[in-house]
This record gives C-alpha cells, sequence and structure tokens, in this order.
C-alpha cells in the first residue's frame, strides 16, 4: 500500500480504532476483494430501490481486486457527505507510521504535531528489514 497510497513511502499511514465517538453517519465498513468486478446496473433508480443503492455503494466503494486482500482495508462511508477531509474523534487515532522515503521537513511536522496533541499515541518510521521481504518498525517518540 505505501507505493500505491503514500506517494511511493514519501507518505505516512494513519491508524484508528473504529470504536468510540465517531460520528452517527460514519460508518466502517471493511472492504471485500473479489476475483471479478462487481456488477452494478447503471439504470436502477437507487432513490427508490434501497437494495439497489446498497449493491451500487458496496461495488463500488467496498469492493477491491483480491490482489489486495493483504491490506485488510477499512473503509469510513458518510451517507450524504461530499468528498473531502473526514474530521474524526481525537480519541479514535491510535498511532502514526512515516514512510522509508518522508522527507525530513515532513517527518518533523508529523512528529511536532503529534507532541502537541493532549492524548500521547506513538509514532513508528518504517525500515527495510536487511535480509527479508518486510519492514522493521522504529519507534521514534
Amino acid at each position: 500500500m505505501w507505493a500505491q497510497y503514500a506517494d511511493d513511502h514519501k507518505g505516512y499511514c494513519l491508524a484508528f480504532e473504529l470504536d468510540g465517538d465517531w460520528p452517527e453517519d460514519a460508518v466502517p465498513m471493511p472492504v471485500k476483494y473479489s476475483e471479478e468486478r462487481p456488477e452494478i446496473d447503471l439504470a436502477v433508480d437507487t432513490m427508490e430501490d434501497r437494495d439497489a443503492a446498497w449493491h451500487y455503494v458496496e461495488g463500488s466503494i467496498f469492493t477491491k481486486s483480491s490482489h489486495w486482500r493483504g491490506e485488510q482495508e477499512v473503509r469510513v462511508f458518510r451517507h450524504e457527505t461530499p468528498p473531502g477531509l473526514l474530521a474524526f474523534p481525537p480519541s479514535a487515532l491510535k498511532a502514526v507510521y512515516l514512510g522509508l522515503q518522508i522527507t525530513p521537513e515532513n517527518r518533523e511536522r508529523l512528529i511536532a504535531a503529534i507532541e502537541q496533541r493532549e492524548q500521547r499515541i506513538p509514532a513508528y518510521q518504517l525500515h527495510l528489514h536487511a535480509r527479508r521481504y518486510a519492514f522493521e518498525l522504529e519507534q521514534i517518540n
């Protein structure tokens, strides 16, 4: 996922606990992994047919290729909320993981933001394992 979603390891990952004080309209759902693309009928009136509406949401938002199964991804869906930033309860953030190639400026900026939090959370720097195809985590705070 780091190469795909985090600008080739230059980004960071936020780890959340999905229980707790999330807004009522924020529904965390596990992604379904499938060998085949979902079939979605765009001719169905999803405003009138709730089953069709859910089938559309499930197929278009919560389904990915089984090649990505190892991600064990969970997505948060907010009905009738425009795209953009999602505010989350501060208590839900549990850790921050910094990519292999994060810039020193971004690393320092994130560590400073973590240090300002009322609730302390761990920050981890990813490193390549010396002998295996794996990452190692170094806690940096």
